[in-house]
């Protein structure tokens, strides 16, 4: 088993078919796997069902490869692309060519199923084969802001500021901020179809996709903060509190936002700013310091603490979607990346 001869055989992996492998894999390659997050990630994305090939020796997982589908927006115009997920190999079965190998065969299905590109937030660990095996490039970085709270002085700053940033929107258009547990899909698609058109590029964030991604999410509890300006929806953000077990302190982290201006933005990462202060030491966030998320966060006391490479590979030739590929018409945050 440890020698390079192949050994292995590829297998495509449909679902739920073969969930019973694809359980048995993440067991090997994790130390465990929840049933509920399985059967929600690759069974219950609203853009469609997974590619995935295995590699398998008899009885052995030797190596795996997953993307889901994801659907995005180019100009208002809605397209497919891929997320890439779980990649494996088994210690025993390396250098053998199994990632380069299943990576192909999962992005000829994709591509011939409609997607013009996969997407990946890599580790260090895999960052180099992604880039020198698999065709993808590096268009942008995103970057971790982080937000320290809980000092007396910053507690006075904070308030200055969101006086100054809250005021104008309430006087001008009696805006509602809530904290509410639930969201209806009804409210999320009613902002989204003003946020569409307006999107140079990035998800689909529909009422269902969102249903999808933070409510229905069986390992991670979310939580969130909308705007209302007359009555109508304006921005919501979303946002996740990390206690480590046994421990005191705590973390907050915004995992994403989606507001028709910079403004309202503004406003929610401000509002969250005042109802965590004195409860929480710091609140992250993942962004492109360009964008008008990454704004809002410079504008409110954030500041990068470390790069994250953002990698794409094309599924054939496309200058319409290449020449997006920059940091400030992608906003790309947590919720592309909190899941892996």
């Amino acid at each position: 088993m440890g020698s390079s001869t192949r050994t292995w055989r590829p297998r495509r992996i449909t679902f739920p078919e073969d969930r019973p492998l694809l359980q048995s894999a993440r067991t090997q390659f994790y130390g465990q796997c929840d049933g509920a997050y399985l059967d929600w990630l690759y069974g219950a994305n609203p853009a469609g069902p997974l590619f995935s090939h295995l590699a398998v020796d008899g009885g052995v997982i030797a190596g795996q490869y997953i993307v889901i589908p994801v659907d995005m927006v180019r100009a208002g115009a809605p397209f497919k692309a891929t997320l890439s997920l779980d990649t494996f190999t088994h210690e025993s079965y390396r250098r053998q060519g199994i990632f380069v190998s299943l990576a192909e065969e999962v992005y000829r299905d994709a591509a011939a199923a409609g997607s013009r590109f996969t997407i990946g937030l890599p580790n260090e660990n895999s960052h180099h084969g992604f880039v020198k095996n698999l065709k993808f490039s590096e268009p942008f970085g995103v970057s971790v802001l982080a937000r320290p709270l809980g000092s007396v002085l910053l507690g006075r700053r904070l308030a200055r500021r969101l006086r100054v940033a809250l005021h104008p929107l309430h006087h001008l258009s009696r805006a509602q901020v809530d904290t509410p547990s639930t969201i209806p899909t009804a409210w999320i698609d009613r902002l989204w179809e003003t946020r569409r058109p307006a999107t140079t590029i990035g998800l689909a964030k529909t009422g269902a996709w969102f249903r999808w991604r933070f409510e229905s999410n069986p390992r991670d509890t979310y939580r969130f903060v909308t705007a209302e300006v007359d009555g109508e929806p304006a921005g919501v953000l979303v946002w996740s509190l990390d206690r480590p077990d046994g421990s005191a302190r705590a973390s907050a982290t915004i995992v994403d936002v989606e507001a028709k201006s910079r403004r309202c933005t503004s406003v929610l990462v401000g509002a969250l700013l005042e109802r965590l202060e004195g409860s929480v030491d710091v609140v992250r966030a993942l962004a492109t310091p360009r964008s008008t998320l990454g704004r809002a966060l410079l504008l409110s006391g954030f500041v990068p603490v470390r790069r994250l490479p953002f990698i794409v590979r094309m599924h054939g030739d496309d200058p319409a979607l290449q020449g997006m590929l920059n940091g400030a018409a992608w906003a790309v945050s947590g919720a592309y990346a909190d899941w892996l």
